[in-house]
């Protein structure tokens, strides 16, 4: 993994780095001491794609009936569930004859334990099984600049998808 970009300093020599004018990303190779970043990840980058689902959260469209988030952070947990940045919480459950899902004694003693305080949704997977997930974490120790990258692209297709709202800037 990459160090972590610096809000716009170069980790080797503490040189500012510059931005494109264009796409607002950093320039990888700092002028000074020649330094490339290009694994670095971008803080003005982590923080666009959490003020964007803020506006999407704002704009979201009360028509959409598979969700309605309750508030920004219920939002971006679900956005990356939804993208597929998640874990699955103890073993898929089975349905029953009567298409309820399953509890084995131990599975509520799993669920109450990795979850708390997280969010969580019930996945439908191929195989008929419901699995429980919950978002895994977008922090600079998680993921370096091109999982982060994949990650925000499949969020953003996800809003896109669910709302129609596109960023202007990406």
């Amino acid at each position: 993994m990459g160090e972590i970009f610096n809000d716009g300093y170069c980790e080797g020599c503490g040189a500012e780095l510059p931005f494109c004018t264009r796409c607002e990303q950093p320039v990888f190779v700092c002028p000074v001491c020649k330094k490339n970043h290009h694994t670095v990840r971008s803080i003005r980058s982590h923080r666009w794609i959490f003020a964007f689902i803020g506006q999407v959260f704002r704009d979201w469209p009360d028509t959409f009936k598979e969700f309605q988030p309750s508030d920004k952070e219920e939002l971006r947990a679900w956005l990356l569930c939804k993208s597929g940045h998640r874990v699955v919480i103890g073993a898929p459950l089975e349905r029953n004859k009567s298409g309820f899902l399953q509890f084995k004694p131990n599975d509520l003693k799993v669920f109450a334990g990795q979850m708390r305080g997280q969010y969580w949704w019930p996945v439908e997977l191929p195989n008929g099984t419901v699995a429980i997930v919950s978002p895994k974490s977008m922090s600079f120790d998680n993921l370096d600049a091109e999982e982060f990258k994949f990650v925000v692209d499949r969020v953003l297709d996800v809003i896109q998808q669910c709302t129609g709202i596109v960023p202007s800037i990406k």
